[in-house]
């Protein structure tokens, strides 16, 4: 996006913006703001998403608020507590992903979402559908989920005609159900028909939504079971903890007619079942999800301390339900008990799990600074920052990265280009067969680069590679090898091709 608006101006910076309709560059727009103002760097960017985690944090705190306008002061710590022993939230916040930024946009929205049912005017529905276009375009999965929660939260609110109890009465000017409805939804779906509009953005949005991994088999235990156990081990303070999160599940269940809470419930269950279909397998894709959970903990927690001693609603006649009463007192006081012990039983497990943080989380290799050596080192070994195909990339040195640093340098001499012009070509390698070898080929020499890296060793991507060699030997000169290792004891071998020209 800079890049497009250094060479373009306004011209280049929508056309950059427009371009990446793989993952959706809301955010990036939202960063490009900040680095215009701050020298740009991988450690500015990676402060952009740390921010986005806290600013997150405060709308959880809000959002239990809105829940309750009497408890919220204790439920809200409880769920923000919760939500900072996430590991994959916290790792990604620092790691430039989009889980901290699809956390804040995403319960942004569900906040002022909320907000419309206290009080239904347009400014309020135009702004939580402006809203969800940009969680849309943060990320789509994000995008997807939430729309989806708001047209089951229509549905069933219009249906049932269910009296909004999200802490506080409606009043003010309420809109009708058509009215509501076009404002919250018509503005979204304007966006994004401008944003699908644009030449292949359809088809990428299509690819994106399509990618599952072959190795993963929906109806299976394994499958079924991941993400909820993910949550246990993972996302929560401690696993003895899950019990909680599912104690509070069902107790969201039981006042499913309360519309706050069908919202946050509907959120969580919908974003788990998404990605339980998509089949991703790995615990940060439910990051942004698993808050939800645990904001509903903190306002059944809140209750359950408050009520025992008589704070709640008894009923008309309080001299005929005494002993009712009291029996339920005993029962929520005993129920209290049995949450404090869990919460004071997982205390020991968050001490210990920050006390190890990061090593115990195996992200070591994806920080190293002995990365940006080996991005320098392939810099000089490539004259004149020039395009080359890279093989065996992964999320956290691959074409991205390197148009990155080769986008640096050209600001820094001021030339004049666009980031989608500095993007390598790349693939993944799959075991060797005839016609991927040949698939391998000729996107190679139709890519229109002069060199290709090979990095053997690499997290992603099967050491086949001498197998494709062979369909390409009339082709390739070895230009340069490196063994780097890049922490977290992964070693690399990285080997510059040089590629010859022919028919």
């Amino acid at each position: 996006l800079l890049l497009g608006f250094n060479a373009d101006g306004f011209a280049g910076l929508l056309r950059e913006f427009f371009r990446q309709g793989f993952y959706p560059p809301a955010f990036a727009l939202v960063r490009l703001l900040g680095l215009a103002a701050v020298d740009l760097s991988a450690t500015t960017v990676r402060i952009f998403s740390v921010l986005a985690l806290f600013f997150g944090v405060l709308v959880i705190y809000a959002i239990c608020l809105e829940l309750d306008k009497e408890r919220g002061w204790l439920a809200g710590p409880i769920a923000c507590g919760a939500t900072l022993t996430v590991q994959p939230l916290l790792i990604n916040s620092a790691l430039v992903m989009e889980e901290a930024p699809g956390l804040l946009v995403s319960f942004l929205f569900l906040w002022v979402y909320l907000r419309t049912f206290g009080r239904s005017t347009p400014r309020r529905l135009a702004l939580a559908s402006a809203l969800l276009l940009l969680v849309f375009l943060t990320k789509f999965t994000y995008g997807l989920a939430t729309l989806a929660t708001a047209v089951l939260l229509e549905l069933s609110w219009t249906a049932g005609r269910m009296p909004a109890r999200s802490g506080q009465d409606a009043r003010g000017p309420t809109a009708g159900v058509p009215a509501r409805l076009l404002w919250l939804f018509a503005p979204f779906l304007l966006g994004i028909l401008i944003w699908f509009a644009y030449p292949g953005n359809v088809r990428q949005f299509l690819d994106y939504v399509t990618a599952q991994p072959e190795e993963a088999y929906l109806l299976t235990l394994e499958t079924l079971l991941f993400y909820p156990r993910s949550i246990a081990l993972a996302q929560s303070p401690a696993p003895i903890f899950a019990l909680l999160t599912a104690l509070a599940l069902l107790w969201s269940l039981t006042r499913w007619r309360n519309v706050a809470v069908r919202l946050l419930l509907i959120y969580f269950l919908v974003g788990l079942a998404m990605m339980t279909l998509n089949r991703p397998q790995n615990p940060r894709f439910i990051a942004t999800f698993v808050p939800a959970a645990h904001i509903l903990t903190g306002l059944m927690v809140a209750r359950m301390a408050d009520e025992p001693l008589g704070n709640g609603r008894t009923g008309a006649s309080r001299s005929a339900r005494t002993p009712r009463t009291a029996a339920t007192a005993r029962g929520r006081i005993a129920g209290l008990a049995v949450v404090l012990a869990i919460i004071a039983l997982s205390v020991p497990n968050v001490v210990e799990r920050f006390r190890r943080y990061p090593a115990a989380v195996n992200a070591a290799y994806e920080t190293d600074p002995r990365l940006n050596d080996l991005a320098r080192w392939l810099q000089a070994q490539i004259p004149d920052g020039r395009r080359f195909y890279l093989v065996n990339y992964w999320d956290h040195f691959g074409p991205q990265t390197m148009a990155w640093s080769l986008g640096k340098e050209a600001l820094a001499r001021d030339i004049d280009g666009n980031f989608s012009d500095m993007l390598m070509p790349g693939a993944l390698l799959s075991p060797a067969t005839p016609q991927a070898t040949q698939e391998l080929r000729e996107d190679i020499l139709q890519s229109g680069v002069s060199y290709v890296v090979v990095l053997e060793g690499s997290p992603w991507g099967s050491p086949f590679w001498p197998e494709y060699t062979a369909a390409l030997q009339d082709r390739l000169v070895v230009e340069g090898e490196n063994t780097v290792n890049v922490g977290g004891g992964v070693e690399i071998k990285v080997i510059v091709y040089g590629l010859v020209k022919g028919d």
